[in-house]
């Protein structure tokens, strides 16, 4: 890239033009043109440093490239992964966004963690749907980023917790005999609780299933949504003797729960043959 380019492209309409034009070329010419951006990175750096003082869209704009480009390999960790973390920290949600799937397209595990933990001390909240997504998009190794992120679990917002369980959810079962100290602990916020108990209605540990039912025999009126997710879980375990004690009891919510959540399961296995 010479510098007369890296000038122009510090204009918002020379760089949208840029990638404009871009995507007029096959599929093989773009990944040419991305090594050969690699190869000058040390101007797309700079390139970077220039729109982090431009306004919130433009910063944004240039994130979505990087994203779109894949600048950075999962093994880099480098000054182009830094300024993606800054923007991250944008209270523009777009621009938020938009640099933290270029850290994903990246797929650096250390680089995601942290800003994450930049975001918490930020105090900066994204929607939970929107984490747990973007997680998914991940494109380093997924397992990977799922056991680090359970190591750190304790240094985010409890929104990017509940966000990160259910990515552990949708990406696999390894940290099956983990969450569950979570759920022993007994103190954990409800929302996360309830996101623990989707973990394991999906894959089920028969010898974590009194943990599980405990959820479903705490009062009503305090977590009902914990009573709703185990209900959900116990459907998925064999075993009738204390689901006999719940539906003899008197707690008439959770009886409600678990009648519904038994049925749902069988109306399934029916429809299945």
């Amino acid at each position: 890239m010479q510098q007369k380019h890296y000038n122009k492209l510090q204009s918002i309409e020379e760089l949208m033009a840029f990638y404009a034009a871009l995507l007029e070329y096959k599929d093989s010419a773009q990944r040419e043109f991305r090594q050969f951006i690699r190869e000058n990175k040390s101007l797309w750096v700079s390139l970077g440093h220039v729109y982090a003082k431009k306004r919130p869209i433009e910063k944004a704009y240039f994130a979505f490239i990087c994203e779109q480009l894949c600048i950075n390999t999962p093994e880099e960790y480098d000054e182009m992964t830094k300024i993606m973390q800054e923007y991250a920290l944008e209270p523009s949600i777009y621009c938020r966004e938009n640099a933290l799937k270029a850290l994903y397209a990246f797929g650096n595990i250390d680089a995601v963690v942290e800003v994450f933990i930049k975001l918490t001390r930020n105090n900066s909240i994204n929607h939970r749907k929107l984490v747990t997504d973007g997680l998914l998009e991940f494109k380093g190794d997924q397992k990977a980023l799922a056991e680090s992120l359970y190591d750190h679990l304790d240094q985010f917002k409890s929104e990017y917790q509940v966000a990160m369980v259910d990515f552990f959810r949708f990406s696999g079962e390894p940290l099956k005999n983990k969450l569950i100290k979570i759920l022993k602990q007994g103190d954990a916020d409800k929302d996360l609780v309830c996101a623990i108990l989707r973990y394991y209605a999906k894959y089920p540990v028969q010898e974590y299933k009194d943990t599980i039912l405990s959820y479903l025999t705490i009062p009503n009126e305090k977590d009902w949504e914990c009573v709703s997710a185990a209900a959900l879980a116990l459907g998925k375990y064999p075993g009738e003797d204390e689901l006999m004690d719940i539906l003899e009891g008197q707690d008439s919510y959770a009886k409600e729960q678990l009648i519904y959540h038994i049925k749902n399961r069988k109306e399934i296995r029916l429809q299945n043959g």
